[in-house]
């Protein structure tokens, strides 16, 4: 993978996004799971909604293939439905309708962190 700022090769799955002050682990986990024995670590997150475009940008640029959860922007439907994306080298895809009982083998988790100030 390439680091977004400075165009250089890193062997880490963790990307610093420095203008969403945010880093991600692109290491998928957790596939196959439902999102309800997701279990988060502790100082991670999923990604939200307005963090996936810079996100999905740095994907299709490093053709990297990611189905991941996000975190669900509605307030009604917090807590209760998961949203997720799709994106890889030619392809990307937005859908809020994933239900947080479904499961695919290749839906997992990309978790990210605030950067430490």
């Amino acid at each position: 993978m390439k680091c977004p700022h400075c165009k250089k090769e890193t062997s880490s799955s963790i990307v610093k996004f420095k203008t969403l002050k945010i880093e991600v682990d692109f290491e998928q986990k957790f596939n196959g799971k439902k999102f309800k024995d997701v279990k988060i670590p502790k100082g991670w997150r999923l990604l939200r909604i307005e963090e996936l475009g810079e996100v999905m940008n740095y994907i299709q640029e490093n053709s990297l293939d990611i189905w991941s959860f996000f975190e669900q922007p509605i307030k009604n439907f917090k807590n209760k439905k998961v949203a997720r994306f799709i994106a890889d080298s030619d392809y990307c895809n937005l859908d809020c309708y994933g239900n947080s009982r479904d499961s695919y083998s290749d839906l997992g988790v990309i978790f990210c962190r605030d950067l430490k100030k």
